[in-house]
């Protein structure tokens, strides 16, 4: 897979532990970012980062508890660290508006992170097709 996706608020530095430690949770499955991001819009202005796994191979941490759930992968770099490697940065409402031209239907607002965890849930996994189709729109930039 050539990205590795981020949800979250534009700016946001991270938690304090995530600074701390140097650690960015990331996920292979931009549903699953934008899902994140929904959730952020929150406090601020959502979006989701794209990088090129590539760029930031050497960097790759360790699998944890949630590889499964949320595709993760864990970046040993800041959050404010792994932004500045953003080949993209997406608007949460156009990641949302490409996926459901994709075929999904994502809620507009998720309240709590308890809704967070049953929306990642009850969603599948984007599909090779749905997630190439998914990174044409990043890399032209398009609306659906």
């Amino acid at each position: 897979m050539p990205y590795l996706y981020r949800g979250t608020t534009a700016g946001w530095p991270g938690n304090p532990c995530l600074q701390r430690e140097r650690l960015t949770p990331t996920t292979t499955d931009p549903l699953i970012a934008t899902l994140f991001g929904v959730e952020c819009r929150r406090w601020g202005r959502a979006i989701v980062l794209v990088v090129d796994r590539e760029r930031i191979e050497r960097l790759l941490g360790t699998e944890n508890v949630l590889a499964d759930i949320e595709q993760e992968v864990v970046i040993r770099l800041s959050p404010s660290e792994f932004a500045e490697y953003a080949s993209h940065e997406v608007p949460i409402e156009q990641a949302w508006q490409w996926l459901r031209e994709i075929g999904y239907e994502l809620p507009i607002r998720i309240d709590s992170r308890r809704a967070l965890n049953d929306e990642l849930l009850v969603w599948r996994r984007l599909r090779d097709s749905e997630l190439a189709k998914f990174n044409n729109f990043i890399e032209r930039g398009e609306s659906p």
